[in-house]
């Protein structure tokens, strides 16, 4: 009888043992599948933000663009806007479909994409004022442009 005793408790604890360890791989399992997602959301908002990182330098080049043309007139200054505007398109739908499993996210990507339509709408705006500026900037002292400036744009 004490040989069956002795026998089962041997048996009962490699059975615990094969249970536990098989406990531990299906938790190991888990846990490694939990960081394997964890690491693709940490991938994923690393390609956000660079998606981000693109978009921000494109409007700050299609603003260097805008203000160099507005300040001399020369349209070669306009070659970062234009490339910076074809860009902006192509990188904010990339951007959408990044963020698209995300609502709140995409909602915000709308709000960038109308903020992100100011370069090309304020070029126009501001394009109609340089048209003067640049007259009366390069005129001569006695220019009847010069003259109007001089009285504050011919309001006087």
């Amino acid at each position: 009888m004490n040989a069956l005793v002795q026998r089962f408790s041997v048996i009962t604890g490699f059975a615990l043992l094969a249970f536990l360890l098989i406990l531990n791989a299906v938790v190991t399992r888990q846990h490694i599948a939990v960081a394997v997602d964890n690491q693709s959301w940490v991938v994923h908002t690393a390609h956000v933000r660079h998606r981000l990182t693109e978009i921000e330098l494109l409007v700050t080049d299609a603003e260097t663009g805008q203000h160099g043309y507005l300040f001399t007139g020369d349209p070669s200054y306009l070659d970062p806007y234009n490339y910076a505007i074809v860009d902006l398109n192509s990188r904010t739908d990339d951007l959408a479909q990044l963020i698209a499993d995300n609502p709140l996210r995409y909602a915000a990507e709308a709000q960038l994409r109308q903020q992100a339509k100011w370069p090309r709408s304020s070029l126009k705006t501001m394009g109609r004022a340089f048209i003067p500026i640049c007259s009366i900037a390069s005129s001569t002292p006695s220019s009847p442009q010069s003259k109007m400036w001089a009285r504050g744009w011919g309001s006087g």
